[in-house]
């Protein structure tokens, strides 16, 4: 088990070493976000629309009642003699 473990976290470690060599996001955020300081809030769209009350609802209608379910039949006359 420890042998496989061993192996295992090999594995894992070369897999990030290859991750963090070929990692095609380097440098691309400090170009986007170059002149914005890390405190520095994000100008939003000031147009608030006032909460209102909803629409009226009626209320709803009754549900028929569900037909009875009729009885099976029989296991004999259901199914033929290739089933």
């Amino acid at each position: 088990m420890t042998l496989l473990a061993a192996c295992m976290s090999l594995l894992y470690f070369i897999a990030v070493g290859i991750a963090f060599v070929n990692d095609k996001r380097k440098g691309r955020d400090k170009e986007i976000y170059a002149d914005l300081d890390d405190d520095e809030i994000s100008p939003l769209e000031d147009e608030r629309e006032p909460v209102t009350a909803g629409h009226r609802i009626d209320a709803p209608t009754p549900v028929a009642p569900p037909e009875p379910v009729h009885k099976p039949l029989p296991l004999e006359t259901r199914y033929d003699d290739m089933t």
